[in-house]
């Protein structure tokens, strides 16, 4: 895709690079065009032809703007950036900055992270369309483009409410792989694939996941489990049903979500009908009885409870006066209504099915239920077969004996976050007073309550992820340097000192190779668990060509007037402090030092007041 004739573009890069750190206008990684929209003769002709190729691609696109000027124009490619990035649902938070200084223009485009050689390649095609280039099918350029960025997007859904929250918090974080992200940094820092962490073991992870193993650990430790049989055919699955009797259960125990499961078995040809429907998707299946409890899930982290619901088979109850059909029309039509706030609300399904169900009760559609008559309509308790949720909001309610069962089972499975899926005749009593039946053990539970996953995120990633942290605009000073050093081993803490001279926790030299701008340096350590403080060297302007590794400063020192673009640099540091949520703090310190912008030998209030601050803020 080449055009030499630079005269009859209608947009010419003149640079275009990627920015993996934040800036006054980058709050997430970006790439950063300058380019030039020149003034044609044809120039309609060029954005007619851009706009007929792109309505073919691109569902949807519509040119909001019939204008040329050279804003509308630009807005043409970022609308189609911005569809197809919507498209593969990359976790973008931010809108596109444009910013014009004489006939140059300045564009930065939020991306995720790791996908930006991709957003960068789609840019220069979009460019090339627009400037008439002949390209051989451009469909099939931008597919292959969205194709390879969806290997860029994460697939669990609490991980992209996580990045949502981590946005809105001002928290660092970075992608390590298309499910794993970094958030916060030094020990404040966790690796999370949504709810599986980075202290979530391979072994107890599969243990969670295979439902046999399950109920044989609990059994082996004393937490209640009902027995299962391991299924190798319908016929055995009737011999086992012979000997513990009806209701039964059927489902595969490599399954997660309700998959494969059928409850509430009552006669052998609903026997045969479960193990067909469990066999087509795994040849791993038990048999059990059905339990006739009220059914829970909690979901659990360090041994307390973040989520808690009981799960309720569909239904309609009796009014004496109404049929069945009618009392289900009237439940469908409020969960239509729900359905505009909440996508998991299901209706209740009208079927052969739901028939079968209802003749094992014998009732049918027409049958008026008396009032108060609880008429079950599905034969599990899932949301999926119209079944509902209804929230537990005081946790305190839970007897104790019941907590101590939950508790006792992460420490079973060894595991940081799980859900369990529990039994239990009434929450409220102990064991001597109710019956406890564990029924699972969930490996990466999914939290759809956003006001409870934002708790866990809290918790996961305390202090917002930050570590407390100066910027110093000056060279680095080792007899400050030596001092502060002192000050944290005698406090058993390790500080990271990024600077020209290289990257170090306390006095030790984690690398030696050469970085030339200050993002890249601090990476080096962002991901150690073990820096409980971080301090920065601004020496020159190159360094800061990446933006700031943080979002946040505790304070900002200027120690030396006679670094290179000293001007530039502290400028460019009080505009992007003065964006953070900690501006207040920023400037108060600043203010202080407002005489060392005009005072070049300042060695002597350095070793006081100065290194004082430096060394509070950095909590040592």
């Amino acid at each position: 895709m080449k055009n030499n004739n630079k005269q009859t573009e209608l947009i010419t890069i003149d640079s275009i690079k990627q920015i993996r750190g934040y800036k006054v206008t980058i709050k997430q990684p970006s790439i950063f065009v300058v380019l030039q929209v020149n003034k044609l003769k044809n120039i309609q002709k060029n954005l007619k032809r851009y706009d007929a190729n792109i309505q073919l691609i691109v569902n949807g696109y519509q040119c909001h703007s019939k204008k040329n000027k050279p804003i509308d124009i630009i807005n043409r490619i970022l609308v189609v950036q911005r569809a197809v990035v919507g498209q593969v649902k990359l976790p973008i938070f931010y809108n596109n900055f444009i910013a014009f200084n004489n006939n140059k223009v300045f564009v930065s485009i939020p991306t995720a992270g790791d996908e930006l050689y991709l957003q960068i390649k789609l840019f220069k095609l979009l460019v090339g369309v627009l400037n008439g280039i002949e390209i051989i099918d451009v469909k099939k350029n931008i597919d292959d483009i969205s194709k390879a960025m969806i290997q860029y997007a994460p697939k669990g859904v609490n991980q992209k409410v996580f990045l949502k929250l981590a946005n809105e918090s001002e928290m660092v974080y970075k992608q390590i792989s298309r499910d794993i992200y970094q958030f916060g940094y030094g020990k404040n820092s966790r690796y999370l694939d949504s709810t599986t962490t980075d202290k979530t073991s391979e072994i107890s992870a599969k243990l969670a996941c295979n439902k046999l193993i399950t109920k044989k650990l609990l059994k082996q430790t004393g937490l209640p489990a009902l027995d299962s049989y391991i299924l190798n055919s319908s016929n055995e699955a009737v011999n086992i049903a012979n000997n513990i009797g009806y209701p039964l259960v059927i489902k595969p125990t490599d399954k997660d979500g309700g998959k494969g499961v059928t409850s509430w078995i009552l006669n052998k040809e609903l026997l045969n009908k479960a193990y067909i429907k469990a066999k087509k998707i795994s040849n791993n299946i038990v048999i059990e009885k059905h339990v006739e409890l009220n059914e829970y899930r909690f979901d659990i982290y360090a041994g307390e409870i973040i989520n808690g619901y009981e799960r309720i088979a569909a239904n309609v109850v009796g009014d004496g006066k109404q049929t069945i059909k009618q009392l289900i029309n009237e439940v469908n039509l409020k969960r239509k209504i729900q359905q505009q706030e909440n996508k998991y609300t299901k209706l209740i399904h009208i079927n052969e099915e739901t028939k079968q169900i209802l003749s094992d009760q014998s009732l049918f559609f027409d049958s008026i239920p008396k009032d108060n008559e609880f008429v079950r309509l599905s034969r599990t308790n899932s949301v999926k077969e119209g079944g509902s949720r209804v929230n537990i909001e005081d946790f305190s309610k839970i007897h104790q004996d019941i907590l101590t069962v939950l508790k006792r089972v992460g420490e079973v499975f060894r595991i940081d976050i799980y859900g369990v899926d529990i039994f239990i005749g009434d929450i409220s009593k102990p064991f001597s007073q109710t019956q406890i039946i564990i029924n699972e053990v969930n490996f990466k539970p999914r939290i759809r309550e956003l006001q409870n996953l934002k708790c866990l995120f809290n918790k996961l990633v305390p202090n917002n992820g930050e570590v407390p942290s100066v910027v110093v605009v000056g060279a680095h000073d080792a007899n400050i340097v030596s001092y502060l050093i002192k000050i944290a081993k005698q406090n058993n803490k390790k500080i990271a000192i990024i600077s020209r001279e290289g990257i170090y926790k306390n006095d030790q030299l984690l690398t030696n190779l050469k970085y030339n701008n200050l993002y890249d340096s601090s990476q080096v350590v962002m991901n150690d668990l073990t820096i409980d403080a971080i301090m920065l060297f601004v020496e020159d302007a190159q360094q800061l060509s990446q933006g700031y590794p943080l979002k946040h400063s505790d304070l900002v020192v200027v120690t030396d007037s006679s670094i290179p673009n000293f001007s530039l640099i502290v400028k460019e540091i009080i505009n992007y402090f003065n964006t953070t949520t900690l501006i207040d703090k920023a400037l108060s310190h600043l203010e202080v030092l407002q005489p060392l912008l005009v005072k070049a030998n300042i060695n002597e209030y350095l070793k006081t007041s100065i290194v004082k601050k430096i060394k509070n803020k950095l909590g040592l």
